[in-house]
């Protein structure tokens, strides 16, 4: 694996809050894990718990891990406190994903990802936090496999901390208002299923889906975000859609 390019400096201190506060999605809207999560959760839970659930048959796209772990769970017909199995299974999880993710041949950065986060982080008008189903833990594991950690000096919500996606966008407004001073200004969910926009939505955020990840694109011009695109490779276009000139 080549070394990834030099992380970004934390954002300046701003005389005054960023305009616009940009929730990313990772999976499927900045890179693609080409099968490397799902392999880790599945060996995660089996480890955990000694029971063997195939990974396909639990959705990922668009929910939350707390949500996966659940479904994990009951698929197994496991009883037992939730919050216990959940702490165990995660922790495993993230330990894996830490030993394979680095090296693993299917990860990739998805094309235009980088571009626009260097846009996004270096605008004077815009703020920049994650908003993601994964845990936090995880999430930092992939992103530093591309060198990406440094767009998100604040962090943001996470799918390991709240099981409803509406409550990690929630989490993630609330980052960006401590962190960037970000207040009553406009603030967009950039991801790649239905999901993200009925959370963004729920959250009282603007979406915008891209068409990069596993579901198509007739599915999310169906889902009443605000714009759909294919991909983020026209980064010009994407900051015209978030109202960032």
């Amino acid at each position: 694996m080549s070394a990834p390019e030099t992380q970004p400096a934390a954002p300046r201190r701003r005389r005054t809050a960023p305009r616009v506060l940009v929730v990313m999605d990772v999976d499927g809207t900045l890179l693609l894990n080409g099968g490397a999560v799902r392999e880790d959760f599945h060996r995660a839970f089996l480890e955990v718990t000694g029971v063997d659930i195939s990974p396909v048959r639990v959705r990922f796209a668009g929910s939350t891990d707390r949500a996966i772990i659940r479904e994990y769970i009951e698929r197994g017909g496991i009883e037992g406190d939730y919050e216990r199995i959940f702490d165990r299974v995660s922790e495993r999880f993230c330990d894996l994903v830490e030993e394979s993710y680095p090296d693993h041949p299917g990860p990739h950065l998805l094309p235009g990802a980088r571009k626009l986060l260097e846009a996004l982080h270096s605008h004077p008008e815009a703020g920049l936090v994650l908003g993601t189903g994964n845990l936090r833990r995880s999430c930092f594991s992939k992103l530093k496999r591309f060198g990406l950690e440094g767009y998100f000096p604040y962090g943001g919500g996470f799918g390991g901390d709240y099981e409803n996606r509406a409550d990690a966008i929630r989490a993630a407004l609330a980052v960006g208002r401590a962190g960037y001073g970000w207040d009553k200004g406009e603030a967009w969910v950039i991801g790649d299923t239905p999901n993200d926009a009925f959370a963004a939505h729920e959250a009282g955020a603007s979406a915008l889906l891209v068409a990069s990840g596993i579901v198509d694109r007739p599915a999310l011009d169906d889902a009443g975000a605000e714009a759909v695109l294919d991909d983020l490779t026209d980064t010009a276009r994407v900051l015209r859609i978030l109202r960032l000139r």
